[in-house]
């Protein structure tokens, strides 16, 4: 299309209005018919909640027969910015005032860009578009100081001798020009990207709950939103009550952590792998988001049984019961890892067995998984519980052996536990750890998080979450995260 495009960069704004989501629809409503224009479609309105909350926000279109009305709104980081375009001249000043009156704007930058120097329509003269925009510089260059076109030179809304005593923003030709309003280039920015002496509040936020006492904090209605992501919707859990409230803590603390580059423990139970984690705890551990490991029970088995192509099974008639393995394909499976595991005398830890067992599926199994993706990376598998170890050869597992190197691994960590029992919180000494969460777990003792929702929901929703708001980190070096003890199992053949 041709004709004026305006682009309005707002900021130290009323930030609870940049999250109203029916606030924005109103606005973008009347918005046409306050500077002349026609809407015809609209608005459109989205709720975004991004992997950053920093970019969460709210965008809405309005469709007019002189082209479109857009605007995004980023209410954490106290910023909007908007598009103007028309097929025809309309009052500039008129829309910047209207949009600084609705969000309350203090600072703004604004862009004018003439478009369509090209367009050939049916009813412009042999250069097109172009004749109008010419028209439109020859009276700038007279001093007019703004786009004409072909607005009548008595119009009402452009008085042109008021125009230029009031020192209004002066157009350019063609391009555009920033205007830095009220604030200089160089205003001071501070945490967040907000500029100094904005008042950030998250999208949605109650103004009321400014007056909450201490230790309260006001819930907010959880809205239906088709575009949100896995992280937006945990963020957003954390302005509202229940398991979902914790949930999103569990998110901020992880991230917390990943940032910080502190270690983190994932400690998983009996029945998870079997559940359909194994893969997305290979890939957090490909990811750099987990510094160790710790298998409840079965787990381990669980993980080397799918390595090796198997698959394990719910019941239709029964969706409570743990998943359950094919005896035939159980029985193969048994055979192969004790093959891998061909034991040597004396008594193994439980991170010795699962680095061998790593290695070897690492090199000869179709599925990696967690034992290989640990192995390849050099991050230690602890052991706790009952690992069934017995049915496939090793007679003296010794779970005790691995006591120092797993202190090691939870000094200063996060541990997070998914569906553990109590053999797992019996191996975690009282503080451990810098931090635990727990859910669906056994009762840590100062566990700073804790929740009896289901793991196997609450594992790929926060694993999701962590790995759209950070895709990777820096992982340990194997030195400092392999066990200290080297395996002492060799393979047959």
């Amino acid at each position: 299309m041709f004709g004026p495009h305006l682009i309005i960069d707002g900021s130290k704004c009323n930030t609870v209005k940049l999250g109203d989501r029916l606030l924005i629809e109103r606005i973008l409503t009347e918005y046409p018919r306050a500077i002349g224009m026609t809407r015809i479609g609209g608005p459109y309105m989205f709720e975004y909640q991004a992997p950053d909350p920093a970019y969460s926000g709210v965008s809405g279109l309005v469709v007019i027969a002189e082209s479109h009305i857009a605007i995004h709104t980023f209410p954490a980081l106290d910023y909007f910015t908007m598009d103007i375009f028309s097929c025809k001249n309309f009052d500039h000043e008129v829309a910047i005032d209207y949009i600084r009156n609705a969000l309350d704007v203090k600072e703004m930058d604004r862009m004018l860009v003439q478009r369509g120097l090209s367009f050939r329509g049916p009813h412009h003269g042999p250069l097109g578009a172009t004749d109008e925009l010419i028209a439109a510089a020859e009276a700038r260059n007279q001093g007019l100081g703004i786009t004409i076109g072909t607005i009548p030179a008595d119009d009402p809304l452009y008085p042109r001798e008021a125009i230029a005593q009031a020192a209004k923003m002066v157009w350019p030709a063609y391009g555009h020009t920033p205007d830095y309003g009220t604030y200089q280039p160089d205003a001071a920015v501070v945490s967040g990207g907000a500029r100094e002496g904005a008042r950030v509040l998250p999208a949605n936020a109650a103004a009321a709950g400014d007056a909450a006492p201490a230790g309260l904090a006001p819930m907010q209605p959880m809205q239906l939103n088709p575009t949100a992501s896995t992280s937006g919707v945990l963020e957003r859990l954390t302005t509202m009550g229940g398991a979902g409230r914790v949930l999103g803590k569990a998110l901020a603390q992880w991230e917390a952590a990943a940032r910080a580059g502190s270690p983190i423990v994932l400690a998983l139970g009996p029945h998870l792998i079997a559940e359909g984690m194994r893969d997305l705890v290979a890939d957090l551990l490909h990811r750099g988001h987990i510094t160790a490991v710790i298998l409840e029970g079965d787990a381990l088995l669980a993980d080397a049984y799918e390595s090796l192509g198997y698959r394990h099974y719910v019941r239709d008639d029964d969706e409570a019961a743990p998943p359950v393995r094919l005896p035939e394909e159980w029985a193969q499976a048994q055979a192969q890892i004790a093959n891998l595991l061909h034991a040597a005398d004396g008594a193994q830890a439980g991170s010795v067995v699962a680095l061998h067992l790593g290695r070897a599926l690492h090199a000869t199994a179709p599925r990696p998984g967690i034992l290989t993706a640990a192995a390849q990376v050099g991050i230690p598998v602890f052991v706790t519980g009952d690992a069934g170890l017995a049915e496939v050869g090793v007679t003296s597992f010794q779970a005790s052996a691995d006591d120092a190197n797993l202190a090691h691994a939870l000094a200063g960590a996060t541990l997070i536990a998914f569906g553990t029992g109590c053999a797992t919180v019996s191996a975690v000494a009282p503080g451990a750890c810098a931090a635990i969460i727990a859910l669906g777990s056994a009762p840590f003792p100062g566990a700073s998080l804790s929740s009896a929702t289901d793991a196997g929901l609450a594992l790929p929703l926060l694993a999701t979450g962590l790995a759209q708001r950070i895709p990777t980190r820096a992982r340990p070096t194997p030195s400092d995260a392999a066990p200290t003890d080297e395996p002492r199992l060799m393979p047959v053949g």
